[in-house]
């Protein structure tokens, strides 16, 4: 089974409006007086989406991660520095039934900072998986007080997909992501 292009802008444009809404339901501050250009582009939100193209066998799922987005959110109006959007294709290639849980997917980086994913702002692509059935979607993970500099190297470990009866269908699998060594998408 070919899985499809998944254009990465439509991730970029998906977490630019999660951010955007999530961001609106603050009282806004008022905006601090600085005239020193290069010090207000700092503190501006800064976003970078990186092209993987990376297909993960978890027999009978495959797994393509398409792209992560890395946003830096704007300090003085949230309390955390940033998220990672990972945007997945998820694929049962078996001809049995299947269930397969991403929000049970997290990300570390090389000093071992593990970060969840958020699935209220995430989309939702848990549950059943019939034969041949494709999901797309993303998984946004917090960066709490972390900042998205100290995500450059990042380590994603996936979960086995389970059976009807909650058994495992093999074994999970965990995967190192260089973002230094990666292209951006566009």
């Amino acid at each position: 089974m070919r899985l499809k292009k998944f254009n990465p802008f439509v991730l970029l444009f998906m977490v630019v409006g999660v951010l955007a809404l999530t961001g609106c339901s603050q009282e806004p501050s008022p905006p601090a007086r600085d005239n020193n250009p290069a010090s207000s582009q700092a503190s501006q939100r800064h976003s970078m989406v990186y092209d993987i193209q990376r297909i993960l066998e978890l027999d009978p799922v495959k797994i393509r991660i398409v792209n992560v987005g890395v946003v830096r959110l704007d300090e003085s109006r949230a309390k955390e520095k940033g998220q990672i959007a990972l945007g997945l294709e998820i694929a049962n290639t078996g001809d049995q039934e299947v269930r397969y849980f991403p929000e049970q997917i997290t990300i570390s980086n090389s000093s071992g900072k593990i970060l969840l994913p958020d699935v209220t702002i995430s989309e939702e692509m848990s549950g059943t998986y019939p034969p041949q059935r494709v999901m797309r979607g993303f998984i946004i993970f917090p960066l709490g007080e972390k900042t998205p500099e100290e995500f450059n190297h990042l380590t994603i470990k996936f979960p086995a997909a389970v059976d009807q009866a909650n058994q495992p269908l093999g074994n999970g699998l965990k995967i190192d992501l260089d973002l230094k060594k990666v292209e951006t998408a566009g």
